[in-house]
């Protein structure tokens, strides 16, 4: 699972007559105050803990951010099966289910990861989007509502979609992962030590039976101290499993041609 805690917070889009066009700069600006504004100066991190459903299994989830410096760790135990993903500042690495833990060295998966470390850091609130290029605004109708849209493409890093609901908050993020659209929905937003930030998480990679949702129950916002309290190396690799007392093991899969 990728890194999909690109946790956007609310933008709110003026809808009065004679106004500006809207920029994805003018856009982001009035997300981050909505959002939280200057209280996110004094944050170094989150950690997120919650449940995670996909392919009718359902697990733990735990997820940690560091803002200053883009490192990130994402763990999940999905039925019998381990996965997550990460950036512990020195390398990239992704968990497998068979609990080979592999370091990420393909190109477009560095860039990929360099997009992820970008939207740890919340570059999409700086002023200068940390280097991002921005694309130009546009208006598509979702479900009757009309959205807006815009790709802001980090620095040697991989281009990501932001679509913006007709209430002002940030409800998609859209990338291409392996000539695949991913979609993020990011819904249930709820008010955390000063900041908004969605509680749910809904991954779309165009075939039902590859839904994934994420339930957060809580999130920790993190000052420096905290942070560095967080364990954010890669986990330890299985290297071997083993069935407890010799017992019969039922393990629920659906195979997906």
């Amino acid at each position: 699972m990728k890194h999909w805690l690109a946790l956007g917070m609310g933008c709110l889009v003026s809808a009065a007559a004679g106004a500006a066009e809207p920029t994805a700069q003018s856009l982001l600006a009035q997300q981050r105050e909505r959002s939280g504004g200057e209280r996110w100066e004094s944050v170094a991190g989150l950690h997120w803990q919650g449940q995670i459903a996909a392919g009718g299994l359902a697990g733990e989830i735990s997820a940690t951010e560091d803002l200053r410096e883009g490192r990130y760790r994402t763990l999940y135990q999905l039925g019998p099966a381990r996965g997550g993903d990460g950036w512990d500042g020195e390398q990239a690495w992704t968990l497998h289910s068979d609990g080979a833990v592999v370091p990420i060295g393909q190109a477009a998966a560095l860039q990929r990861n360099r997009t992820d470390q970008w939207m740890s850091r919340r570059g999409y609130l700086a002023p200068d989007l940390l280097g991002a290029q921005a694309g130009t605004v546009t208006q598509v109708t979702v479900d009757g509502e009309v959205w807006q849209r815009f790709t802001l493409t980090p620095v040697d890093g991989a281009p990501v979609e932001f679509g913006f609901a007709a209430d002002g908050w940030l409800r998609e993020l859209r990338s291409l992962i392996d000539g695949r659209t991913i979609t993020t929905r990011l819904e249930d937003y709820r008010a955390v030590a000063g900041l908004q930030l969605p509680f749910r998480l809904v991954v779309d990679e165009g075939d039902p039976r590859l839904l994934s949702e994420v339930q957060w129950a809580e999130v920790s916002v993190l000052d420096d101290d905290k942070l560095a309290a967080q364990d954010l190396a890669a986990p330890t690799a299985s290297i071997d499993f083993r069935f407890t007392d010799g017992q019969r093991v039922d393990l629920p899969f659906e195979l997906i041609n």
